[in-house]
């Protein structure tokens, strides 16, 4: 119905401007043209109102509220309005660093300024919204790249379909974390199903690396603890019976994986595989991975479809942050490579 009264309304305008003067095809063709520009104009509009109406239910602080000053400390910032578009960093360990164990605490000062609300994406100016982000690593240092859907991003326009490089990031509930450990492994697992299947025991090792902050254009800041989740025993590239490891990883179950509709709250799309050492290669030098010459092997085809997937893929600041700054040792974790005792925390999964 809505395309009927954009196409009569198109050829009446023509013809009104025209005043009678075009022929036949003429009338068509500009008509064809205005009503598709009228079209894409009206399904802006249409998508800028609805994801402003969208609520999202976000764990977040009044930004200029004085007790944040500690956090914004932590950046070399003295207050909010220091906070840019450009993405500041902070290693864990470095002078001034709160862990996201001591934000957590009962007794932190940041509890009782934090609170956990739905909120629309037009309110969300002056706001610090704290997040969670995981980036995961399987033995080999490879990772994800997913398809961020529309439909579970309430600030992102319908037209906005892009690949975006795979930290898997959530506003976690306060009440959870009101205890005396923070469990990283738990947050992780409100937005990744627990492995089962044939992985059901897999053993998963989490490590907090640092974190960002940025201003987004709305003017709503946005605040990251970031992990790295590795995967010491699996390669993203495995198949279990013919399948992909990946169905029993980032998948809820058998429907999940057959609708590709990855993770649980987001559902997004996972839509390939690469090595950390290649995505960083194309953050910093826009370098694509070298194929080979040999089609004949699956290592050629699958750096086929990553230069495809890159060259389509938009890697947000925050992102290309955390992989240039965060991730600098031999194993893609921290900046020494990891001992044999690990300190991460192991986490089996029963």
């Amino acid at each position: 119905m809505r395309e009927f009264i954009i196409s009569i309304l198109s050829g009446f305008l023509v013809w009104w401007i025209s005043e009678g003067k075009l022929d036949f095809a003429q009338l068509c063709a500009y008509s064809l043209i205005l009503f598709c520009s009228i079209w894409i104009w009206f399904n802006r509009r249409r998508n800028k109102l609805a994801a402003s109406q969208k609520f999202d239910f976000k764990f977040f602080a009044e930004s200029d509220n004085l007790g944040l000053s500690s956090l914004y400390g932590m950046f070399g910032k003295s207050s909010a309005e220091d906070i840019g578009g450009t993405p500041n960093f902070i290693k864990k360990g470095a002078t001034g660093y709160i862990s996201a164990h001591d934000f957590f605490l009962p007794s932190s000062t940041f509890m009782n300024i934090f609170r956990c609300r739905s909120i629309r994406t037009s309110q969300k100016s002056g706001k610090l919204f704290l997040q969670l982000s995981y980036l995961p690593l399987d033995k080999e240092d490879n990772t994800l790249i997913v398809k961020r859907l529309p439909d579970n991003h309430s600030g992102q326009s319908m037209l906005e379909e892009d690949s975006k490089l795979a930290l898997i990031s959530f506003s976690p509930v306060p009440p959870r974390y009101h205890a005396n450990n923070f469990d990283e492994g738990i947050s992780y697992n409100n937005e990744v199903p627990l492995p089962w299947g044939k992985l059901e025991r897999t053993v998963l090792q989490f490590e907090e690396l640092g974190a960002v902050i940025r201003r987004d254009k709305k003017g709503a800041i946005y605040f990251f603890y970031v992990f790295a989740v590795r995967y010491p025993m699996i390669s993203f590239f495995e198949k279990i019976d013919g399948e992909s490891c990946l169905k029993y990883l980032f998948y809820e179950n058998e429907e999940s994986y057959k609708e590709k509709t990855a993770f649980i709250k987001d559902h997004d799309m996972i839509v390939d595989v690469a090595k950390l050492s290649d995505i960083k290669e194309f953050i910093l030098n826009k370098t694509l991975p070298r194929v080979g010459r040999w089609p004949f092997s699956s290592a050629f085809w699958r750096k086929l479809h990553l230069r495809f997937t890159l060259s389509n893929t938009k890697i947000k600041e925050a992102e290309k942050c955390v992989i240039q700054n965060l991730l600098l040792g031999s194993y893609g974790l921290g900046d020494e490579p990891l001992p044999a005792t690990s300190h991460l925390r192991d986490a089996q999964v029963r």
